[in-house]
C-alpha cells in the first residue's frame, strides 16, 4: 500500500495517555488495520474493487494495550463515500476510543460517453462504453448496464469519456400532452379500457392527469407504456 499523506482527523481518548513509554501499548498498525477491516466488511460481497488508504496516527500517541479484540464502529452522521471516518475503541482494561480517517476508492465498470453527445441526443449503443471508474466520488449515481441508458435523452452536452450520470439524462416522453391515450382501470383480474386525452405529458412511470372522453371525468394515472395510462378502479 502506498504511503498515505492523509492527516489524523480527530482523536478522543478515554483512559489513554501520551506518555513516551512504549511497553504495553497498542500498536498503530493494529488500529489502522481494524479501521480498514471495518470498511472492507461494509462492502463485503459487492462486485467491486476496493482500494483503501488509512490515515496515519500521530507518532506521539501511546494507548494502553487492549485486553480484548478492538471494536470498530461508524460514527453518527453520514460521511462521503470517498472520505470515511471509522471509530476504533477498546472496551476492556483501560478503555479508549479514537477516530481514524480512511480514503476509499470503489472501482467499478460503468457507462461513459464514447463520443461527445450534444444536448438532446437520444442515446444508442454506439454512444456508450464501459470503463472502470472510482464510483465513490459519483454522488449523483451512475449506470452499470447499457439497458439502463439506451433511449434516454441528454439534458446537456456530455463530453467524450465523461461518466454518464442519471442527472444528465431523461426518459423520452411516452405520452404527449393533448394526445389520445388508452385509460386502463384495473383491479385484480378485472380490467376496463377507455379512450381518453392526456392533459399533461409524461415518461414511463410518471403520474399525469387524463380526461375520460366519455364521462369527461378527470383522473390521475401512471404512464405504463406509450399511449397507455393506468388508473385505480
Amino acid at each position: 500500500m502506498p504511503k498515505c499523506t492523509l492527516t489524523f482527523l480527530l482523536l478522543l481518548t478515554i483512559g489513554a495517555s501520551w506518555t513516551p513509554a512504549a511497553a504495553n501499548t497498542q500498536s498503530h498498525d493494529s488500529i489502522r488495520q481494524a479501521a480498514a477491516e471495518h470498511v472492507r466488511t461494509e462492502h463485503q460481497g459487492a462486485a467491486e474493487e476496493l482500494v483503501l488508504k488509512v490515515g496515519r496516527l500521530d507518532s506521539r500517541l501511546r494507548l494502553p494495550q487492549c485486553d480484548g479484540p478492538l471494536d470498530t464502529f461508524s460514527p453518527s452522521g453520514r460521511s462521503l463515500a470517498s472520505r470515511q471516518t471509522v471509530g476504533v475503541r477498546c472496551s476492556t482494561g483501560q478503555p479508549w476510543s479514537l477516530y481514524v480517517p480512511v480514503n476509499v476508492r470503489i472501482m467499478k465498470k460503468i457507462l461513459v460517453a464514447s463520443r461527445e453527445l450534444p444536448r438532446g441526443s437520444v442515446l444508442g449503443a454506439e454512444d456508450l462504453e464501459l470503463e472502470e471508474r472510482d464510483v465513490a466520488r459519483l454522488r449523483a449515481g451512475y449506470f452499470e448496464h447499457p439497458g439502463q441508458a439506451l433511449g434516454k435523452i441528454t439534458k446537456r452536452t456530455i463530453h467524450r469519456n465523461d461518466a454518464l450520470l442519471p442527472t444528465q439524462v431523461l426518459a423520452p416522453q411516452a405520452v404527449e400532452r393533448g394526445s389520445k391515450v388508452t385509460i386502463l382501470a384495473r383491479a385484480g383480474a378485472l380490467q376496463v379500457r377507455m379512450t381518453g386525452k392526456a392533459l399533461s405529458g409524461g415518461s414511463k412511470g410518471d403520474l399525469i392527469e387524463v380526461v375520460n372522453e366519455s364521462s369527461q371525468k378527470r383522473v390521475e394515472g401512471r404512464v405504463i407504456a406509450p399511449g397507455l395510462v393506468e388508473v385505480p378502479l
